[in-house]
């Protein structure tokens, strides 16, 4: 217990910094160190000197990736760095990402840093020659202090980056090669890309799923498999996880132990289990450096490290005390690894399974696999909706194919090929061969299941205290040994927990980041409506397939009524995907280019003559006139009226001075409104005095990406509105943001994302 609960309180110290909202000056860790030393000496408070030691190696950690962190500022800084590329490049189709370690940094313009950054995340666009690992440049940079977009329940790019200890990122303007750098970890890196390359162009239909379960190389992963590995929860077994790593630790175990068999029975050996543990750790080892050595296999290495060091010394460490070592380890090696979601998904499953398989029987193997499957289901659900991620049923079901398959078929038949390549490559293609065909069974058999009618939870249908009661219900359910308390904790908490749901606004808009680009959801009960599909910034990445949807498919598939304001990019990059993957109702354009594409739909074009109401709210186009025609012109933005229990709403698209002196003509009576949409991303070019001061909204809210190369929002367009007394927000600082009406309400609530953290490294 003493050395658990050392364990554990080096740990608590350690990630505590982490989610203080202030940073600890490193002048405390020295006064911490004094303290520690002294309760080191008195045995009462030996157990408390553990988190004194833990607290100041996360303060150090901590205020040295702060202080490498890239200044802060919209515009960011100009810079020339020397270093090497240290990561694998990722193909983006049109630039080339990499990490870069820096050797050599200094300030062309900008603010200037405190230290030079130690790790960097680069693009380079337009470069014909594929950049290779180990390569050293001299680089002229633009680059800002890591930061990405901001939306309910989703993906922290910028907490992602603080847990790769990225200070930074940026995109190459010009380039020098300066030599090779010539490092182990540039030649395996140099090894992975070489096997892949020997696995590509074979014709193998899953050639992208055998690079990522062997190689732990995922980039070719197309964005439709990564959807129904999502709905059927296999997302851990298609790419090199922790639990591949244990299987590998398994087949090296049994493997020794057939080894030495033999010895044994000659008395050679007394026993065989060192020999097994280090044929163990042996072959996860060589499996996690195929993979990379990426934090999932680091953390699943440590543990199997612990529990193998403990058989070695027959000493009976407990699945809890392996558990809190392992923990107290990754915490020395990774301080900031607690900031990414997979520290959480392995430390949580690993724990679920300790509490629920601890002190029970002994099952069969099957009996084994469906009761861990359904341990996981119910202990895990919490934490995934707490890391706002839904919990889909369908798991239960692909997991107990996909589990045994995976980690007894196709991980040890991947990795013997792999091992077997560069001397027998003949032998090691025909069984990535079976490989192949066993992946086409098993995409098969997530795709049936994928079809069954099983519920998903959805992380967005309750409030933060939903996710926080499913998890400690599942923790005490699956701790419970008896199968009748068991059942009667089902029957008491489960419509408790599933009859907790927030309840719905009569109207409500959420404003998404997008960056640069516009896509505003608004919802009342039964119906939803949304106002333009975002960019499409890259083939890896569009916000109508990675932003937009997600959120709409937490609730239904169904789209009542998408408006595509006008043809920009930054209005409707995100249509294609969003058309694939949901149900659109009506289609709405003011461009010409998506009336002609959109006609499968049946697209309506907003002329000011269309009008509808929804229960209480009142739905009207004010622009463009009804004698236009479709064109791709801003001045050609559908400019949408919501009315509702005196509430006046107005989405402004791009149009520009002229539009708006129109509107303040044709509709004498709009003015004063409560809400807008500051037109053209509060360009120069729009937001003219009158308008501004005829409307004079309550909020005016500029959906703009941060540091963006036009200057939005212009400050003369930001000084006009705070000078009618409008409180001005914008998607670049606050991220997305959510306003709700009730009828019996004077005042809007509203909430940004960004406001929701209250942590140091948030900004």
């Amino acid at each position: 217990m003493k050395l658990n609960l050392c364990a554990l309180l080096f740990a608590g110290g350690t990630y505590l910094v982490w989610f203080l909202p202030w940073l600890i000056p490193a002048a405390a860790i020295l006064p911490a160190l004094l303290v520690a030393s002294i309760a080191v000496r008195f045995l009462r408070y030996f157990s408390a000197a553990f988190f004194l030691f833990g607290l100041s190696w996360g303060i150090y950690h901590s205020s040295q990736l702060n202080d490498t962190q890239i200044s802060m500022g919209p515009n960011g800084v100009e810079a020339r760095i020397i270093g090497t590329v240290s990561s694998i490049p990722q193909d983006r189709g049109i630039s080339q990402r990499f990490e870069f370690e820096v050797d050599a940094f200094e300030i062309i313009s900008g603010f200037e840093s405190t230290k030079t950054p130690q790790k960097l995340l680069l693009s380079w666009y337009q470069n014909k020659n594929f950049v290779q690992v180990g390569d050293q440049y001299q680089f002229d940079v633009k680059l800002r202090r890591p930061r990405g977009l901001s939306n309910f329940g989703q993906f922290d790019y910028r907490r992602w980056l603080l847990g790769q200890s990225i200070d930074g990122t940026g995109y190459v303007r010009r380039a020098q090669y300066l030599a090779a750098r010539d490092s182990w970890l540039d030649r395996l890196d140099q090894t992975r890309i070489g096997l892949q390359s020997n696995i590509s162009g074979q014709g193998f239909q899953n050639e992208a799923l055998i690079s990522a379960l062997g190689l732990g190389l995922k980039d070719d992963i197309q964005a439709s498999l990564w959807q129904l590995f999502l709905e059927t929860g296999v997302i851990h077994l298609m790419v090199i996880s922790g639990l591949h790593v244990g299987f590998a630790g398994l087949i090296g175990f049994g493997l020794a132990g057939l080894f030495a068999k033999p010895f044994l029975a000659l008395g050679w050996f007394k026993s065989d289990i060192v020999y097994r543990w280090s044929g163990t750790i042996l072959f996860a080892g060589v499996y996690a450096i195929l993979a990379g050595l990426s934090l999932p296999t680091l953390r699943a290495l440590v543990m199997l490290l612990v529990l193998a060091l403990s058989r070695a010394l027959n000493i009976s460490w407990s699945g809890w005390t392996i558990l809190s070592l392992s923990l107290a380890i990754v915490a020395l090696l990774q301080p900031q690894a607690v900031l990414q979601d997979s520290f959480w998904l392995s430390f949580g499953a690993v724990m679920v399974l300790v509490v629920s398989l601890s002190g029970r029987a002994k099952l069969n193997f099957f009996s084994g696999l469906v009761l861990a499957q359904f341990m996981l289901l119910v202990g895990f659900s919490g934490l995934l909706l707490a890391l706002g991620k839904p919990v889909y049923l369908t798991g239960l079901l692909a997991n107990l194919l996909a589990v045994p398959l995976t980690g007894f078929v196709l991980v040890p038949l991947i990795f013997v090929s792999l091992l077997l390549l560069p001397v027998f490559s003949g032998i090691s293609m025909s069984i990535l061969q079976w490989v192949d065909k066993l992946l086409d069974l098993l995409l098969a058999y997530f795709e049936q299941i994928a079809q069954l009618p099983l519920p998903n939870i959805d992380p967005l249908a309750g409030s933060g205290i939903f996710a926080v009661l499913i998890c400690a219900a599942g923790v005490i359910y699956v701790s419970l040994p008896a199968r009748k308390m068991r059942l009667l904790l089902a029957f008491i908490l489960v419509p408790i927990v599933f009859g907790l749901r927030t309840e719905k606004p009569d109207l409500s808009i959420l404003v998404f980041d997008v960056g640069q680009g516009t896509a505003i959801l608004v919802e009342q009960p039964e119906y939803r409506i949304l106002y333009d599909a975002g960019p499409a910034f890259s083939p890896q990445f569009n916000a109508g397939s990675d932003i937009l949807a997600p959120h709409i498919l937490q609730t239904s598939a169904r789209l009542d009524t998408l408006i595509l304001s006008h043809d920009d990019s930054d209005h409707s990059g995100g249509f294609l995907p969003l058309r694939q993957q949901l149900q659109i109702g009506d289609l709405v354009v003011g461009g010409e280019k998506f009336y002609q594409e959109g006609a499968e739909l049946g697209p309506t074009y907003c002329s000011d003559e269309i009008a509808w109401n929804i229960g209480e709210v009142n739905y009207r186009f004010i622009h463009p006139r009804q004698s236009s025609r479709p064109n791709s012109n801003n001045n050609q933005s559908c400019v949408l009226l919501i009315e509702f229990a005196e509430q006046t709403i107005l989405l402004a698209g791009d149009i520009e001075k002229k539009v708006e002196m129109e509107l303040i003509e044709n509709y004498p009576n709009l003015r004063d409104i409560d809400w807008l949409l500051v037109p053209h991303h509060g360009s120069k070019t729009s937001s003219g005095e009158d308008f501004v001061s005829r409307l004079n909204p309550d909020i005016a809210v500029v959906s703009a990406g941060y540091g963006n190369s036009f200057g939005h929002p212009a400050k003369e367009v930001v000084d006009r509105y705070i000078r009618t007394g409008s409180n001005i927000l914008s998607t670049a600082e606050q991220g997305a943001m959510r306003f709700v009406w009730g009828k019996l309400q004077t005042d809007v609530i509203w909430q940004s994302n960004r406001d929701l953290y209250a942590l140091w490294w948030q900004e």
